[in-house]
């Protein structure tokens, strides 16, 4: 039987983003759209053509020994991970990569390591109080600083600013095509419902 690690919260509803998510990451399975194979990537909510968009990629050695745990029935471990996004802080090292349908935020503290939904940790959506399946917590400038970083990671694989925002604003509007007039809840989780802070970066993106 197919062991599966993750959920593609991409696929259902803004509700899910409130509680009604496991542990483990976004799934990226390859999905075949007209015989071209696509990977859902984690934050946008979106895909993208993996032999026109070229991600960095990471040792899974990089999240070893703290991450050995998280990667728990993962058979074999992947010798790379796609890498979406990296931040450092204060002995802090936070990751957004996967592999196949491995795919999530580790973020390694003191020795130890959390994982979760990429898009739930940067949001900071949890339970009130929080549950033991929330993600991993981050403070502000973890998040702005990991942000930062995903935005480069992404322009640097679609090619430059222009090819990547050409590629984020087409799909998005795509995506919410036929959410027109709907409440925002209904509509697809994309940037438009990114907090203040992250349209900021994202508007100071677009204008640097």
């Amino acid at each position: 039987m197919e062991r599966r690690l993750t959920l593609r919260i991409f696929s259902i509803p803004f509700i899910a983003w409130a509680g009604i998510f496991s542990i483990y990451p976004v799934a990226s399975q390859s999905q075949k759209v007209e015989q071209i194979t696509t990977i859902d990537e984690p934050i946008f909510g979106l895909y993208y053509d993996p032999r026109e968009v070229h991600f960095r990629s990471i040792l899974s050695t990089e999240l070893m020994p703290a991450c050995k745990r998280n990667f728990a029935g993962v058979i074999p471990i992947p010798k790379k991970l796609t890498l979406y996004g990296h931040y450092e802080e204060r002995g802090t090292k936070i990751y957004v990569a996967g592999s196949g349908d491995l795919l999530g935020i580790f973020v390694m503290r003191d020795g130890n390591c959390e994982s979760g939904v990429p898009i739930m940790a940067i949001l900071q959506r949890h339970h009130t109080p929080r549950a033991p399946i929330d993600g991993p917590a981050l403070s502000e400038s973890e998040i702005e600083g990991l942000f930062v970083d995903i935005l480069s990671q992404y322009k640097d694989a679609f090619g430059g600013k222009e090819p990547f925002l050409r590629w984020l604003d087409s799909y998005t509007e795509k995506a919410r095509s036929g959410c027109i007039g709907q409440p925002e809840s209904s509509c697809p989780p994309t940037y438009h419902l990114f907090q203040p802070v992250l349209q900021e970066l994202m508007k100071k993106f677009r204008e640097g």
